[in-house]
């Protein structure tokens, strides 16, 4: 008895397929979309079920195993980086964009209807089409998996003069080597700053005290944990650097906010680091600079009224965060893309 042989498509463009006019009737290309699926299901550890494997060589092709197949695509879609999405807010809050239906189901891949039987040939064409557009925007996950270092410093003091406390919160957090740590996991935050909080006041003869902080946190990326058992890719790595927000201790309000990175160059608003990543491959990406702290020289007012008491302070630095994603459409990275 011959033993038939199957050979499943290794790409897009494997086993002489055309997608510029794809063949309804041949198998390779409902294949094609199965495994390029099967590949990104098994990117974000989803099951894709017995009735997508059932999708099989050698067994006809039906509308059922269309709706099958752009199902999936459907299910698959929100654990995917929207990477066309720029519009974010300013302090990234909302990073990543995950691919809404909304949004990826476009003219290019409006794979919402599925032809029907009696449809024409034309009308599948089109279809396969969209199948393969909308999955070839499906290349970007979440990413936690980063390791590295951590160097910080602070200092602080409570209840001198304006110009002593800044100056001696400063000297204290400069004054030791850097603390150092370490980081196994993503978003991670960095930052510089100092800052003064108005404390005390003696009504009699109006003194004033004032408490001096200096905060700094530096991360040193050195290594991304594998990934993909096979596939390369790009980490994306997104960044916001923006003035303190919060404020200072022993103060319920941060009445003035100041914008500076000192001589770091660290521009304000949102960045883009972009590296290839192999196998047991190291990196040296620092974000912040722990022994650059800008120096406040704003003086808060504390507010005083006859029933209440609203301390407030001032900051100058920055606050910065970082993400990443992983971008799977690079060379050596999906086989389908």
């Amino acid at each position: 008895m011959e033993i038939m042989k199957t050979v499943l498509p290794n790409s897009w463009d494997d086993l002489e397929m055309d997608w510029g006019n794809p063949d309804p009737g041949c198998a390779n290309y409902v294949l094609a979309l199965r495994e390029a699926l099967i590949e990104r299901a098994t990117l974000v550890n989803q099951a894709v079920g017995s009735s997508v494997f059932a999708v099989m060589p050698l067994r006809p092709w039906t509308c059922d195993a269309a709706s099958t197949l752009r199902s999936l695509v459907y299910d698959l879609a929100p654990y995917f980086v929207n990477i066309e999405f720029n519009d974010y807010k300013d302090d990234l809050s909302d990073f990543p964009k995950m691919w809404t239906l909304q949004e990826l189901i476009t003219e290019e891949c409006n794979i919402a209807e599925t032809p029907g039987r009696g449809s024409t040939s034309n009308e599948w064409k089109k279809w396969f089409k969209a199948m393969r557009a909308a999955i070839n925007k499906l290349t970007c996950v979440k990413f936690s998996g980063i390791t590295g270092t951590t160097l910080s410093r602070s200092g602080n003091t409570h209840d001198p003069p304006f110009s002593e406390s800044i100056n001696t919160a400063m000297e204290n957090a400069m004054k030791d080597e850097p603390s150092r740590g370490e980081f196994r996991s993503f978003p991670q935050q960095f930052y510089a700053w100092s800052g003064n909080t108005e404390y005390w006041r003696d009504k009699d003869t109006g003194e004033r005290g004032y408490c001096g902080y200096a905060q700094s946190r530096s991360i040193l990326i050195q290594k991304a944990l594998k990934p993909h058992p096979t596939a390369e890719c790009d980490l994306i790595f997104k960044y916001c650097v923006a003035k303190p927000t919060t404020p200072v201790s022993y103060s319920s309000e941060l009445q003035h906010s100041i914008f500076s990175t000192g001589s770091t160059g660290i521009k304000e608003g949102i960045g883009t680091i972009v590296t290839h990543w192999s196998n047991d491959q190291a990196f040296d990406i620092t974000l912040g600079d722990v022994n650059d702290i800008p120096k406040n020289s704003t003086v808060p007012s504390t507010y005083w009224g006859n029933n209440e008491t609203i301390r407030r302070s001032a900051k100058t630095g920055y606050e910065g965060i970082a993400y990443c994603i992983l971008d799977f459409g690079v060379e050596n990275g999906f086989k389908f893309q």
